[in-house]
């Protein structure tokens, strides 16, 4: 990989690379938020699990809908996207075909 493709991939994986640490952030503060209101209302301990439970898999995936949408209208490469399979390209025929 050249340097210039390596700055590349660097560039463009970056917002990506915040959004997910962003995410991470919040559920985090989520789940000391919420053991933290489990202590002091054992009563709610099962809602706010669910709570958390809904977060854990709510939050990834609206996070990936929201960077495969981003990709689609910015026309980048969606994280889903099947890799395109590249046809080598055809040499043109340099000799004239009119020689005898």
């Amino acid at each position: 990989m050249s340097v210039s493709e390596n700055q590349n991939q660097n560039s463009t994986s970056g917002p990506k690379r915040m959004a997910a640490l962003l995410a991470i952030v919040f559920l985090v503060l989520l789940y000391i938020i919420l053991l933290i209101a489990a202590i002091f209302d054992p009563t709610a301990g099962g809602k706010f699990f669910l709570i958390a439970l809904f977060a854990t898999v709510a939050v990834p995936l609206v996070l990936w809908i929201y960077l495969w949408m981003y990709a689609r209208f910015t026309g980048g490469k969606a994280i889903g996207d099947p890799e395109t399979p590249q046809v080598p390209e055809e040499e043109e025929d340099t000799e004239d075909s009119t020689e005898e």
